[in-house]
């Protein structure tokens, strides 16, 4: 995807000083072993004036690990760059990133697990933003170490599935209308290769008959945005918004990854970075081609139940009731 040029001059006077009164604060922070909560609203209203000319991009879960990998290779001259997460630290170390690379950037901050706090972050960026690029579904989470117990969100669901699906399939529809503005623009819902093997429990879709796999919940959530991909591409055709699912590759060396190996095993060594799996998001991104599920660079087969339109038109419907979007 070519990025938008833009005669960009700079940052206002009026950012900078806001930056240095947040960065004092978070400093203080810092000090007093305190938690700081930076408003988005804050920042976003200031730096929303320099977007002109430039592809705006907003990466979830782009604080480390892919997510922040992926945000800054599409960092650069002629592109804005939306940094979403839960810490506004981190948050904040990826804007300066970015920042000293030309890019024009911003933190937002939402914790996906919280339908309420996604709610708030889709409000900051309808406020701010006419258009949107690209979208990057990368926020998740991963399987879980061995034996690991259910966990439920704030809204009383499974935490995978609202974490790595609902939060983002709410994102995504409620963005819609800035997608189409922003035509030709991009989905991109980063998925895995797990999807080839997981199933969309529809007795059980929040997982609560024991035993509890965290394996298995991860499969059935990165499923089902391969289901939202097509879903996507199908809803979306002949407007100039496209959508694909991609697998990032191997085992990258990411907290995620990490987290599983409490015992070294099978799948416990790293075989790639997270910049060399952001290269598979970023091709994904680029590529003219919609509805398709990339494993790694090349197009992957799907799971056969994602394929089937009766299926996946039940699959929406209960999803829409979960978000409150029926």
């Amino acid at each position: 995807m070519a990025h938008r040029r833009s005669s960009y001059d700079g940052v206002s006077s009026i950012v900078l000083y806001v930056r240095l009164v947040v960065g004092r604060l978070a400093c203080l922070s810092v000090l007093f072993g305190t938690i700081l909560i930076v408003p988005p609203q804050l920042v976003a209203q200031v730096q929303a004036s320099d977007l002109q000319g430039r592809e705006i991009i907003m990466v979830t879960g782009s604080t480390g690990g892919l997510g922040r990998a992926v945000a800054l290779a599409f960092a650069g001259p002629g592109t804005h760059i939306i940094v979403h997460g839960r810490n506004v630290e981190r948050g904040q170390a990826v804007v300066e990133e970015a920042e000293a690379v030309g890019s024009t950037a911003r933190f937002l901050q939402a914790d996906l697990g919280s339908l309420a706090q996604v709610g708030g972050l889709i409000n900051t960026i309808k406020r701010d933003y006419d258009r949107l690029d690209l979208l990057i579904n990368n926020a998740g989470i991963g399987r879980g170490q061995p034996n690991a117990p259910r966990e439920e969100s704030a809204d009383g669901h499974e935490l995978r599935f609202q974490v790595n699906y609902l939060s983002h399939l709410l994102i995504t529809r409620e963005l819609l209308p800035l997608l189409r503005a922003g035509a030709p623009s991009r989905v991109v819902s980063v998925s895995s290769g797990a999807q080839s093997g997981g199933t969309i429990h529809f007795d059980d879709v929040m997982l609560e008959s024991p035993p509890y796999e965290g394996g298995t919940a991860y499969g059935q959530s990165k499923l089902a945005q391969v289901f939202m991909t097509l879903d996507l591409e199908e809803e979306l055709e002949g407007t100039g918004v496209t959508a694909t699912a991609v697998h990032p590759g191997g085992y990258l060396d990411t907290d995620m990854v990490a987290e599983r190996c409490v015992v070294p095993g099978p799948g416990c060594t790293p075989t790639l970075s997270p910049e060399d799996g952001a290269m598979f998001v970023v091709n994904a991104a680029r590529s003219p081609r919609s509805g398709v599920y990339f494993n790694t660079s090349v197009v992957g087969e799907i799971n056969p139940q994602a394929l089937d339109p009766a299926t996946r038109r039940r699959f929406l419907e209960l999803s829409m009731q979960l978000i409150g979007l029926d």
